[in-house]
């Protein structure tokens, strides 16, 4: 199932997939560790697939993707654990 991530520069389409979000001073960075998401604002989309990252800021510019450690960039999302009472 699909779902999107809404960010004040765009949206994330999610494609069943292990992915890091970080806002920061006016650019959204999406990092992709496992499979792929389509990130898209006002001026166009990429495809970020696994191992790559993009930037892009509310001036609508879109990074091309870039090639990262993305095991290493999203690790600390290893240490989120879900609250079990949370869920009914």
């Amino acid at each position: 199932q699909l779902f999107q991530v809404v960010t004040p520069e765009g949206k994330i389409t999610v494609f069943g997939t292990a992915f890091d979000v970080l806002l920061e001073d006016g650019v959204t960075i999406v990092t992709v560790q496992r499979g792929e998401v389509q990130a898209e604002n006002a001026d166009g989309f990429r495809r970020v697939r696994h191992g790559q990252r993009i930037r892009f800021a509310s001036n609508g510019a879109i990074s091309p993707p870039e090639e990262v450690d993305a095991a290493r960039s999203c690790a600390w999302i290893h240490g989120i654990q879900a609250d079990r009472e949370a869920y009914g």
